[in-house]
């Protein structure tokens, strides 16, 4: 039939990285080589990957095309965030996930666990009664 399963992926030959200045620069003359072997790319991207990567595609055909953020949006169902993202590639930037870059807000009591703002912490402690909890100072 077809061979082993590593007669069918071939033999790569991938440059040693010591050879190279950066390894920016090993990274670019791979992947210039791995994107050459689609049976490569098929072995190791996932479906999701491969949706994720054409879908970017085609979000940035349309916007070099002139078509509105809202109507790039409406036909791939995607964000204005994210065609925003995807334009930044024209600028020369890298693609960026807005997902993975969110830092989390830190709401008022995490900041200070007393919650009593800036003031120092009451020194005492609760008592329980027969009429409720009440504050006992120290």
């Amino acid at each position: 039939m077809g061979g082993t399963r590593n007669q069918r992926a071939g033999k790569i030959n991938l440059p040693n990285p010591e050879d190279f200045s950066s390894r920016k620069e090993w990274e670019i003359v791979c992947w210039k080589m791995i994107s050459a072997r689609p049976d490569l790319l098929r072995l190791f991207v996932t479906d999701k990957e491969r949706h994720d990567l054409v879908l970017r595609v085609a979000v940035l055909e349309s916007v070099v095309s002139g078509n509105s953020y809202r109507d790039i949006g409406k036909k791939f169902w995607v964000s204005s965030q994210t065609v925003s993202r995807i334009k930044r590639v024209l600028d020369g930037k890298t693609y960026e996930s807005y997902l993975g870059n969110q830092e989390r807000k830190v709401t008022g009591a995490e900041k200070n666990v007393s919650g009593a703002g800036n003031r120092p912490r009451r020194s005492g402690h609760y008592k329980k009664t027969k009429y409720g909890r009440i504050w006992m100072f120290d």
